[in-house]
């Protein structure tokens, strides 16, 4: 193997497998390196219909749809006694295949997306750990690794691209790793086989459910194989003392009869998986001779279903970035930053649309009946389309907020 490449991405990841998957097709030598042996086991991820364009770019869209995983053609937000408060169709605002989210086993998909990145030109490498990051004065110049059972060796990159998770390698070596404004949310997951799900259509749409409390909220969604994953999200405070994540989840799952109805005649695949919260994130996107993404960048599994595809389109602005700074031979921090602005003002929204979701007592149903042309574009961010102008997006988030200013003095009052 090369002791030299023009690109070095850590983590294979659906972050690190897009970077280095668009790295090699842009014609840089690419090494793609993962310290698991082998895709790492989690819960099923459900991808945005805006997916579409970065998966068809990674050339993975035919054998996603050959694979024939299950589809969404929406998303429902449910009451926690499964009154139904809000729907939002896809193809109302984006007819066609692309309108579409597909539901996926993690482990599988990364494996494609490894395999990808391989077939696209990368050298991939697994279990390879990083020790090290190497610099040259200020300057990421490389990483020493541990490829297997082989001695530790130093490998130079012109750029490294650190898509480690929340590992987040680079930025903790350099210390830029800062705790990120905004609440902390867990979620506490797993599989069940056998659950309820409804026939036609409406079994096609991810399922949100808040609970009582109003404070939490379950995700359902359909998965291969007659599988469903089910989820908690909830402020890190339910937590508390308790040493024993089931606890919790059992408790909230007493508090939404609607999804425990769905589980009566299903049964647990696996153990409750638990993702406690980082809160951390890198104090900046990039520094001379590194690019951070994905989580390694910050948290993103709190995002209302949007986790991977930020992940993959962070990856996707990344790589197009570092191609072109190597091709100029400027690999600075601002050259290899210049993606981050359009990105994180998208993320941002995102953000703002989550956050709103978990103030106690929002209802989708209530804002649309208050501003009812926010339909359209409130549908259009929930598919993952806030990159770009947005000026109708900008202009719902300004409403959301108003409204949601008005109904804390309300309640107040």
């Amino acid at each position: 193997m090369l002791e030299s490449f023009d690109c070095v991405v850590i983590g294979g990841g659906p972050a690190g497998c897009t970077a280095a998957a668009l790295a090699a097709q842009g014609g840089l030598a690419t090494l793609l390196v993962d310290r698991e042996p082998a895709p790492r086991a989690g819960r099923g991820e459900l991808l945005l219909p805006e997916a579409h364009a970065t998966l068809k770019r990674l050339g993975v869209l035919d054998a996603l749809q050959a694979a024939n995983f299950p589809r969404s053609d929406g998303v429902r937000f449910l009451r926690s006694t499964g009154r139904e408060t809000a729907s939002f169709c896809f193809a109302d605002v984006s007819p066609g295949e692309e309108h579409a989210a597909w539901h996926v086993l993690v482990g599988h998909f990364d494996q494609r997306l490894w395999d990808n990145a391989a077939a696209r030109g990368a050298v991939c490498r697994r279990p390879a750990r990083v020790l090290d990051v190497v610099f040259e004065g200020q300057a990421v110049k490389g990483v020493r690794v541990q490829i297997a059972d082989e001695p530790p060796r130093e490998i130079a990159a012109r750029v490294v691209v650190d898509a480690s998770g929340p590992q987040a390698i680079v930025p903790t070596q350099l210390g830029l790793r800062r705790e990120r404004a905004g609440a902390r949310r867990v979620a506490i997951w797993s599989h069940y086989r056998g659950a309820r799900v409804e026939p036609g259509n409406e079994g096609r749409a991810a399922i949100v459910f808040h609970t009582q409390s109003g404070r939490s909220w379950f995700w359902f969604v359909p998965l291969p194989e007659g599988l469903a994953s089910v989820g908690l999200v909830a402020a890190a405070e339910v937590l508390g003392g308790k040493t024993r994540p089931e606890a919790v989840f059992e408790e909230e799952l007493c508090r939404c009869p609607a999804v425990l109805e769905r589980l009566m005649n299903a049964h647990l695949v696996g153990d409750l998986q638990v993702r406690r919260p980082d809160g951390m994130e890198a104090a900046q996107p990039a520094g001379p001779g590194w690019i951070a993404v994905g989580q390694a960048a910050g948290p993103l599994d709190d995002l209302l279903f949007a986790g991977a595809f930020l992940a993959m389109k962070s990856a996707e602005m990344a790589a197009d970035c570092a191609v072109a700074a190597v091709r100029e031979g400027d690999t600075s921090a601002a050259r290899l930053g210049r993606w981050a602005p359009a990105y994180h003002r998208g993320e941002n929204r995102l953000r703002c649309l989550a956050d709103a979701f978990f103030r106690e007592g929002f209802s989708f149903g209530q804002f649309l009946r208050d501003f009812p042309h926010h339909r359209r574009p409130l549908t259009e961010l929930l598919m993952g389309r806030a990159f770009g102008d947005g000026a109708a997006m900008d202009e719902l988030l300004a409403d959301l907020a108003t409204w949601r200013q008005r109904a804390r003095g309300d309640e107040e009052a």
